[in-house]
């Protein structure tokens, strides 16, 4: 079966969470990612739980369809195989502090003398420049310092993390973005380049919302708790049985929650005639609104707001989305076989194509499975 990738090679030394699951992309698209791993313990990740027959489907999730090789860089021997996959490789990626390829040989500079078309991608913490490029970063520490949890939490109440990773997901994004882009640009001018992402970049890149308001209006984002700077309502709300999530975007869709609600008084009220207005005396608007939804089980509200086209959405355990026709309409759990752990389930993938379709071809590798495999095909 033909893949979207499937033309092109890609030497993998990345680590934990950012890189792998930017290679992993790679690697559902089609291409050939080989990880290159150390000595002994391997990606670092390995070593993370949960597990099941003592391999950690935390590595699995995220170095499925990939091939997996031990070389000790410290070692001219790990070197010279290294330059030869790479002399036959079309993207290189790493997410080592900066500077680490350079002491070890294999910099930017040193390799594209080896492959000058080569695709040279770094993920990193802070970047290669700037006083905090050779310190170390894992997703919660960048949103703290990139302001991304200092709008998180309760409104006047404690800050709070991100329930997901969700910074070193958008360093991947960017990641994985910028390889495509530089192998499309490669089609056309045939030479390769290095690629520099941080996850403090990304982290601002998506907190584009928040700086605009800063930078055009003196405006400093604090925690609002479920509800959204930018429009009002877009919050969580109590039903007679569970909570939900409303969200409007404009005064047409307030309007048509208010109708929905059979309140349409409320577009009348001076109070709430605005998104400002709305925000202003949300302290009012919410209870109202609270005391309106909660004459009415869940399942009840959620028919009625999707039948009038007002965005809604239940509030999901792990459990029920797992179960969601909609999640498995879209084969977004899938099943791989494990040489050790038996058939796990993983996350599929969300890019759907037509022609070149993406699956799980191959599961995650045991650490180094592949060396000689590899190796002797140099």
């Amino acid at each position: 079966m033909p893949y979207a990738l499937s033309k092109f090679r890609i030497i993998d030394l990345t680590h934990m969470l950012t890189g792998p699951f930017a290679t992993k992309m790679l690697a559902d698209f089609g291409a050939d990612v080989i990880k290159v791993e150390r000595p002994g313990t391997g990606d670092d990740s390995r070593a993370v739980g949960p597990f099941v027959n003592g391999e950690s489907m935390y590595f699995a999730e995220q170095n499925r369809n990939k091939r997996s090789i031990i070389l000790d860089l410290k070692t001219k021997e790990g070197k010279e195989n290294l330059l030869m996959l790479v002399s036959k490789a079309d993207v290189f990626v790493e997410n080592f502090r900066p500077g680490v390829t350079e002491k070890l040989g294999l910099g930017y500079e040193t390799l594209k003398k080896t492959n000058p078309s080569l695709i040279y991608a770094s993920c990193t913490g802070f970047g290669p420049e700037g006083p905090m490029a050779g310190q170390p970063a894992y997703d919660a520490t960048i949103q703290a310092i990139s302001g991304a949890m200092g709008i998180t939490g309760k409104a006047n109440g404690a800050y709070s993390i991100i329930g997901i990773p969700a910074i070193s997901a958008s360093a991947a994004l960017m990641l994985n973005m910028g390889i495509l882009a530089a192998l499309l640009e490669r089609e056309r001018s045939g030479r390769g380049q290095k690629i520099s992402v941080s996850m403090y970049d990304s982290a601002a890149a998506v907190l584009e919302n928040s700086m605009v308001r800063y930078f055009n209006f003196g405006i400093v984002a604090k925690p609002l708790g479920n509800s959204n700077a930018a429009a009002f309502p877009f919050s969580s709300f109590h039903a007679a049985d569970a909570d939900l999530v409303i969200a409007t975007t404009s005064e047409a869709s307030w309007v048509k929650l208010c109708e929905t609600l059979e309140h349409t008084e409320l577009t009348e009220d001076p109070r709430f005639l605005t998104t400002e207005k709305r925000a202003e005396n949300w302290g009012e608007l919410e209870p109202l609104l609270n005391s309106i939804l909660g004459k009415k089980k869940l399942a009840e509200w959620i028919k009625i707001l999707r039948e009038n086209n007002v965005v809604c959405g239940t509030i999901n355990t792990m459990k029920q989305l797992a179960d969601d026709p909609q999640v498995q309409d879209r084969q977004m759990v899938s099943d791989m076989e494990h040489p050790v752990a038996g058939k796990v389930k993983v996350i599929g993938m969300p890019v759907k194509f037509s022609r070149t379709p993406c699956e799980i071809y191959r599961s995650a590798p045991l650490s180094g499975e592949h060396t000689e495999e590899i190796l002797s095909s140099l």
